[in-house]
């Protein structure tokens, strides 16, 4: 499915920026071929994993992730002061930071993963994409993601939509 969409993609950027160097997904075939693998091993075990081959999961992808998130986050304290803007941020990420660790441990699994907040009417909300839905287009010469194009995916009967931000 990652594969089809990531072909599907360049596709549609080729088509809409006429083929420019800032229209790309920057993946090395490296990365293109390990993201579905991770994805696979962290979820279900791998794809050797299936009833054809009678070869079970015991979850050791999902549960070194999890051991790193937890160790990396256990002791961590995160802090907004000095203001009351800086106590109105910290209780909107509240509930941001009471899910650090699953967030961690999706990055951990998943080769990454990319925080995008965003305002809605009760305040700032943090939507976090794992790295088999975002693709990466641009990056700043100390080589940070600047550009991205995140999907998303709804099914409905026999028809998948596809929303590209």
């Amino acid at each position: 499915m990652f594969e089809k969409l990531l072909k599907w993609l360049r596709g549609q950027l080729h088509t809409l920026f006429n083929n420019t160097a800032d229209s790309d997904i920057l993946y090395s075939s490296q990365m293109e071929n390990a993201l579905p693998l991770w994805v696979q091993i962290y979820e279900g075990g791998g794809p050797w994993c299936n009833q054809r081959t009678g070869l079970h999961s015991l979850g050791i992808g999902a549960a070194v992730a999890q051991e790193l998130a937890r160790l990396a986050v256990s002791e961590s304290s995160i802090s907004l002061t000095g203001s009351a803007r800086a106590d109105w941020l910290q209780q909107q990420a509240a509930p941001f930071l009471a899910g650090l660790q699953s967030h961690t441990e999706l990055a951990c699994a998943l080769g990454g993963v990319v925080f995008k907040p965003y305002v809605t009417a009760e305040g700032v909300a943090v939507d976090v994409v794992q790295a088999d839905c975002f693709f990466p287009t641009t990056f700043d010469t100390s080589r940070r993601m600047t550009g991205a194009v995140f999907s998303a995916q709804l099914k409905r009967g026999n028809t998948i939509y596809t929303r590209l931000e």
